[in-house]
């Protein structure tokens, strides 16, 4: 630290009345040498120190061991109350002896990210979304700011997440990730600005005739597979970071319109035994408040796997039709007592749940229970009006939903209107005519969805959520991180995950990460994570993952076996392919192809030139 420290201040000696200010960088190694051009980002911590703070307009010497600290060097100038955008720069090699150097001139520019840059090119957010892949550039939006992270990607400590908002604005991802927020990742991204954006976000207009004119605004996170209505999943990858899902972040299943309601207009309309009532919004929220962490799954997760072995009718859900959350409201069993109902003498044999999103023709949407079910649930079935502690957002059933934990999302039913009971199911067409699973030999021509029973609880599965499909692997890995889910439905818990590297030949079982509940009553999902060792003879190979849970079923190996028309279910060994190399391999042979196309064009000229002579 005192070389650097001296080199600095030699440098400042030499350059003399030109240089105002300087700062000085050193890299502290951790388990490895200090080697001046050497740099790991999993391995390096960097700490740095100025002798001056730097100020706006004035030309600043950087000096640090090696190149690979010049930019942190500039990051360190761009700190608030000074100087965050650098619009020229002029670099200045000071001599070996005294290590490298940089000279910036800063320019007068706003503190705050993001803002516009006057003399900067103006792109439109067609031109960003076109700069998407490594071979295009890969650019990002953050406010009116356009940025080129190509030459990040490698850096950035999150790994290859960062291509999730290739083209598009990073703000929704740094919602999820509000780590990011704050000054020195600012400063890192504003040395990567390229231009401005000033066009605003695009607005759909709205038809007065369009059913679905009053939806909410989704985040763009969300990856949608149907719009209308709007039906969509978060990236697969970003499941396993967090055990509860951001609101905004949930995987969003609706089959109507969204419905707008207002509290103070609301009430729940309650049809028991001898008895017609209702309760208010501001009654629900006075009562005993309870909570439940709960996960819910749509039967249609991972369709798009059924799909490549017959078609099927249904949204094309990839891993991620998933989330979990904190639910918080009165108790079933607190409301119904409030009436004097005991459910345990409820003489019915289903409780039925109706929301306020509607057909056309008036009919709600709808769903039920069989009455023992409820009953073993009773305390624990939440008249929710709080997810993960914040108001239910419209998308997920504000202002009140049901939430029956361990039961299909299906019977989740949101913008909760009315519960009776009843000696039948639900006569709504997604309890009886959807939502059930059958034999693969049952077609459309031969299906009789009368004979079938409604799916309740979900079997065990799991997923592989990162690395996702398709991912290239350095070329010399030897292990590969997994990360993943395992769920299962009434409360059984997760007792082993089993992943291998080499499509299920071998196996290594994950360290699953505790979800506070008890085995027959784990309502949340497992989140897991294992690092397993590629084999050495292979540049492609098949991840496989399968959960066992508290009552030993576990995942069947093949969705061969449990096709069905409708798509549900789908609970087989998940697979993700990935590759080793694979990237370099295909520059190598673009570097390759372009030296030989050269010589080819050297060679021609050459006899050209030899034709010519003649």
């Amino acid at each position: 630290m005192a070389l650097s420290h001296c080199i600095s201040r030699n440098a400042c000696k030499l350059y003399g009345d030109k240089l105002k200010s300087y700062i000085y960088v050193t890299a502290l190694k951790l388990n490895t040498s200090s080697k001046g051009d050497s740099h790991d980002n999993n391995q390096d911590r960097f700490k740095y120190q100025r002798t001056t703070r730097p100020k706006r307009g004035v030309v600043t010497l950087a000096c640090g061991s090696a190149g690979i600290f010049l930019a942190l060097s500039a990051l360190h100038l761009h700190r608030k109350n000074t100087c965050r955008h650098i619009t020229s720069r002029e670099i200045t090699y000071v001599p070996n002896t005294f290590g490298f150097g940089k000279v910036l001139a800063a320019s007068e520019s706003p503190n705050e990210p993001g803002q516009i840059i006057e003399g900067l090119p103006t792109y439109s957010r067609a031109d960003v979304a076109a700069h998407n892949t490594v071979e295009t550039k890969i650019w990002v939006t953050f406010c009116n700011g356009v940025y080129d992270i190509t030459q990040y990607l490698q850096s950035h400590p999150g790994g290859n997440k960062i291509l999730l908002a290739a083209g598009k604005s990073i703000e929704p991802y740094w919602n999820v990730y509000s780590a990011h927020k704050n000054e020195e990742i600012y400063d890192v991204l504003e040395t990567l600005r390229i231009g401005n954006i000033t066009e605003p976000d695009p607005k759909k207009e709205r038809n007065r005739d369009d059913p679905y004119r009053l939806d909410p605004v989704r985040s763009p996170l969300l990856i949608p597979c149907c719009e209308k209505p709007f039906n969509a999943e978060p990236p697969a990858e970003i499941l396993t970071d967090m055990f509860y899902t951001p609101n905004h972040a949930f995987f969003v299943r609706n089959h109507l319109p969204v419905p707008c309601v207002k509290t103070e207009k609301y009430a729940l309309q309650l049809e028991l035994p001898g008895q017609k009532t209702c309760l208010k919004y501001e009654e629900l929220r006075k009562m005993p408040k309870k909570s439940v962490t709960a996960t819910t799954m749509c039967a249609g997760n991972r369709r798009n796997e059924m799909i490549k072995v017959k078609p099927v009718k249904g949204l094309n859900w990839k891993a991620a039709a998933i989330s979990n959350a904190k639910w918080s409201g009165p108790s079933l069993d607190d409301v119904l007592k409030k009436f004097k109902v005991d459910i345990d003498k409820v003489n019915s044999n289903y409780i039925v749940f109706e929301g306020m999103d509607k057909q056309p023709d008036g009919s709600p949407y709808g769903a039920s229970i069989p009455i023992e079910i409820a009953r073993s649930l009773k305390d624990v079935i939440i008249i929710a009006y709080e997810m993960n502690g914040a108001i239910i957002p419209r998308d997920h059933g504000y202002p009140v939903r049901v939430m029956i934990p361990g039961v299909v999302g299906a019977r989740q039913v949101k913008w909760l209107n009315r519960i009776y009971f009843s000696s039948e199911e639900s006569t709504s067409h997604w309890q009886r005519n959807d939502y059930k699973g059958f034999s693969p030999s049952v077609d459309w021509d031969n299906v009789n969805f009368d004979k079938s029973v409604s799916i309740t609880e979900l079997p065990v599965t799991s997923a592989i959520c990162e690395p996702v499909e398709g991912t290239d692997l350095e070329k010399d890995s030897e292990t590969v991180t997994v990360k993943g889910y395992a769920y299962s439905g009434g409360g059984r818990g997760i007792i082993r995950v089993d992943v291998s590297a080499d499509g299920g030949k071998t196996w290594t079982e994950a360290n699953l990460k505790p979800n506070g509940q008890t085995p027959y009553t784990s309502y949340a999902w497992t989140l897991w994570e294992v690092d397993l060792s590629l084999p050495q003879d292979a540049d492609e190979t098949t991840l496989v993952a399968k959960a066992v849970d508290i009552s030993y079923n576990v995942q069947p190996d093949s969705v061969e076996g449990i096709w069905n028309l409708r798509g549900v279910l789908n609970n087989a060994w998940h697979k993700v392919n990935v590759t080793r190399g694979k990237q370099n391999k295909t520059s190598q042979q673009d570097e390759n192809s372009k030296e030989q196309q050269e010589m080819t064009v050297e060679q021609k000229e050459k006899t050209d030139q030899q034709e010519a002579k003649k």
